[in-house]
């Protein structure tokens, strides 16, 4: 008997437990809603504007705009839930951000200075992409405080880009063409457009 009252407790307390996880991200929920605009809102290129949308990523992200070869990421988990409507959003815990920072590489474009532009877009990639960057570069930015939790975006190096989940599918799918420019004696990419993009090489940071 007191084995089954003892597992009667634990499912209580597990049910109790689950509730106010759940309250805690609804609330939190609700105030990163006041935190984004409605779409088009920003002036962002398309694909981005839906990126913040999907990710819920809030205005405050968008608030600095970076220089020279320096890029902003907005880091996500490989298995983060997307929002999937303006009900779904989901807001990271502190926790859930500090294990992302040491094991997630991977996030969403959201700014690039002039050089970091020229040297991304050559090589097929734009802001919103989902990206992959090197685990040792990053520097973190606090943008704002969001439900009592700090909200960060990364700061790092168009070098220390390593790869775009974006740009592969735009090259299976055909979109963007990985060419032979026999002229010039190097690889170009093409877009849906004709037009060729030369792939410049970033810089890279020694640390890297």
């Amino acid at each position: 008997m007191a084995e089954l009252r003892g597992t009667i407790e634990t499912v209580e307390t597990d049910d109790w437990f689950t509730k106010h996880v759940n309250e805690i991200a609804e609330r939190d929920t609700k105030e990163l809603k006041k935190h984004m605009s409605k779409k088009g809102a920003l002036g962002l290129p398309p694909l981005l504007d839906a990126r913040r949308l999907e990710f819920g990523i809030p205005d405050e992200a968008f608030a600095v705009q970076p220089v020279w070869d320096r890029i902003y990421v907005h880091q996500i988990s490989p298995w983060a839930q997307k929002a999937g409507g303006d009900d779904g959003l989901i807001w990271r815990s502190e926790n859930g951000q500090q294990r992302e920072v040491e094991s997630c590489p991977q996030g969403i474009l959201i700014a690039a200075g002039l050089e970091a532009l020229d040297a991304l877009y050559s090589n097929g990639i734009e802001l919103g992409h989902h990206i992959q960057f090197s685990r040792m570069a990053p520097t973190h930015m606090q943008m704002a405080i969001i439900g009592h939790q700090p909200y960060e975006v990364i700061i790092a190096h168009a070098g220390d880009v390593s790869g775009s989940f974006d740009l592969r599918k735009n090259v299976r799918s055909g979109e963007t063409k990985v060419e032979y420019d026999e002229k010039n004696g190097q690889h170009i990419l093409t877009d849906k457009k004709g037009r060729a993009w030369v792939p410049k090489k970033p810089f890279v940071s020694a640390d890297t």
